[in-house]
């Protein structure tokens, strides 16, 4: 896992279903994962686990995507000039 991404463990997400979240989990001892899709995701309504990337994209396309709120970032300075103008 990369600390500097969205997605944390343990922290429970959004789906694009209404009304219907999922949990971040760690994966069992010795399964391998992909090094773009490399959070696993638990979803207990809908009784499954599905592995997705770090926008919450998933690995195929009959699993649901999480919702990730966007990353605070500091606007650029081209922004910052064309807005004070």
């Amino acid at each position: 896992m990369y600390p500097t991404d969205g997605l944390k463990i343990g922290n429970l997400y959004r789906l694009g279903f209404p009304g219907i979240a999922a949990r971040v989990i760690d994966p069992p001892a010795g399964i391998e994962r992909s090094s773009e899709y490399c959070y696993l995701v638990e979803s207990l309504v809908l009784r499954s686990r599905w592995w997705v990337n770090r926008r919450g994209e998933p690995d195929n396309i009959y699993s649901p995507h999480l919702i990730v709120p966007a990353a605070q970032e500091a606007p650029s300075a081209s922004w910052t000039t064309i807005g004070q103008r």
